[in-house]
């Protein structure tokens, strides 16, 4: 059997009483709650979804994301090896990349040098100057030497076969880039209908969206 010592009996219930007494507000009629002094007037806001109203979650579809991103590396290959001159075939997407076999192995180094423009030029990062220093505390500058961008595109070249693949960062960009372009969409549709709403973002590609109407009238606006 617990045993609970007086104090803690006590601090549990003065607790559970101030709980009550925030939540009081709440329950109160409206006359009886305009009688109380200003400080005492404070009720809990609902959410949406708390309210009556509807939540839901809506996720970016990755995969789809990943196949537009690869389709338009394909293009983009496409029209690089045009300007090179350099022919081409089997050109396709399999397994997360773009693959071709150049013909003619002379053309190898118009064809390097045109996939050279997936890569980023470097970056050089000028070292901070070192900030004022106080009260013989430490200066916390680091000395950073020149830095490149990561590519958005690995090129991977055996012989005459040549494979590009998205980076990681890449295709969370491109599903970041989704997620933003519905959410512009979401809001401006709910904005044009009047129709109060709170979006937040969970992860990459998944937002939040509560509003004040159950599910029923939702289809109607999203449409």
């Amino acid at each position: 059997m617990l045993y609970f010592s007086r104090w803690q009996t006590a601090a549990v219930l003065g607790i559970t009483a101030l709980v009550c007494l925030a939540a009081l507000p709440n329950v109160l009629p409206a006359r009886a709650l305009a009688s109380l002094p200003q400080w005492a007037q404070r009720k809990i806001e609902l959410g949406y979804d708390l309210a009556g109203g509807g939540h839901f979650q809506l996720a970016v579809d990755v995969d789809f994301a990943q196949r537009e991103l690869l389709e338009q590396l394909r293009s983009d290959v496409r029209g690089l090896m045009r300007e090179a001159r350099a022919g081409y075939q089997g050109l396709q997407v399999r397994n997360g990349g773009v693959e071709f076999f150049v013909r003619d192995a002379d053309a190898m180094p118009r064809v390097r040098a045109a996939l050279d423009r997936f890569l980023p030029p470097p970056r050089s990062i000028r070292p901070r100057e070192a900030p004022l220093v106080f009260d013989g505390r430490p200066s916390l500058t680091e000395a950073r030497s020149a830095q490149a961008l990561e590519p958005d595109v690995t090129v991977d070249v055996a012989d005459r076969l040549v494979r590009l693949e998205p980076t990681d960062s890449a295709i969370a960009s491109r599903v970041a880039q989704a997620r933003r372009v519905s959410v512009d969409l979401i809001s401006r549709r709910l904005t044009d209908f009047g129709v109060p709403y709170r979006l937040r973002q969970i992860g990459n590609d998944r937002v939040a969206l509560d509003i004040p109407f159950p599910i029923e009238r939702v289809a109607g606006y999203m449409h």
